[in-house]
Order: structure tokens, then sequence, then C-alpha cells
């Protein structure tokens, strides 16, 4: 999601979460916002409900692309690379797991271009999978494999 979301008449979308989580056992969809752990600014609080949504649909990709997500902003990128995944077998067309799942697994170089190659066959127009390609590309231009170590200047 490109900004922050605003529900109208919702003051707090973390309130309006918790709220919904309570009310609607469901549906992962109606209340498992990413705003909330993305635009809340507040992944810790979110990441119990996102994980309760995501008990209860299991099958669900929406609801573990954002659990991916949260777990992303905490730093928790093994968990994170696991529910990406999960989403995707979900839902093979989420180019945006994609595109996020190249940025977790930025320290797999060969793993996240694929990442960001198949984001982009997906979605050949989404701006930040050709921004994040093409940073990948040109800092493999700027330093070729192996320089560093054959001693370069």
């Amino acid at each position: 999601m490109e900004g922050p979301l605003r529900l109208p008449g919702v003051a707090d979308p973390h309130r309006w979460y918790r709220f919904g989580t309570d009310i609607d056992t469901a549906s992962s969809r109606r209340v498992c916002m990413p705003a909330t752990c993305n635009n809340g600014s507040r992944p810790g609080d979110a990441l119990p409900h996102i994980r309760r949504a995501v008990e209860l649909r299991t099958d669900d990709a929406n609801a573990w692309f954002n659990l991916s997500n949260a777990q992303t902003a905490l730093g928790d990128l093994p968990a994170a690379v696991h529910a990406f995944e999960r989403a995707l077998s979900l839902d093979r067309d989420r180019f945006k797991a994609c595109n996020n799942l190249g940025i977790v697994l930025g320290g797999d170089q060969a793993a996240a271009e694929a990442a960001w190659r198949r984001s982009l066959a997906i979605r050949p127009d989404f701006p930040d999978t050709r921004l994040n390609l093409a940073k990948f590309l040109d800092s493999r231009v700027a330093a070729p494999p192996g320089a560093a170590e054959a001693g370069g200047p």
C-alpha cells in the first residue's frame, strides 16, 4: 500500500484493527489491514492480531503478506521469508510480495534478483521493483563479483 490508509471516521487504525479482529473472525481480508502495521509505525502491537488472522485463515495470501511485512519491520527476516513464500504459494501473482521478498533476501543476491524478476514478470510497470532491480544491477556493475577477493585497487 502506497502511503497511509485513512479509514473514514476512524482516528486510530490500530484500534479499529483490534476491534475488527474481535468481531469478525470469518474474514481476515477485512480485519488484516496492511496499514495497521506499516502506517501506524507499531508493527509489534499489530503482530499478535495479524498472527490471529493467519490462524483463522491459513489459506489467505493477504494475511500471510501482512504477517511477512510486520515481521520484516520487526527485523525477523527468516520468519518474514517464510511468510512471503507462503503468501506466494497461495497467490502466485502477488507482485508486491515478490518485491518485498527480494528486499528481505538481499544477502542472497541470486534469490533476491530472481524475486524481483518474478515481480516484474507479473507486473512490468511496478516502480518499486524496477527501482530495486536497477539498484541491484547497478551495484553489480560497480563492484563485479570477485573484485574484493582479487585484492583490487
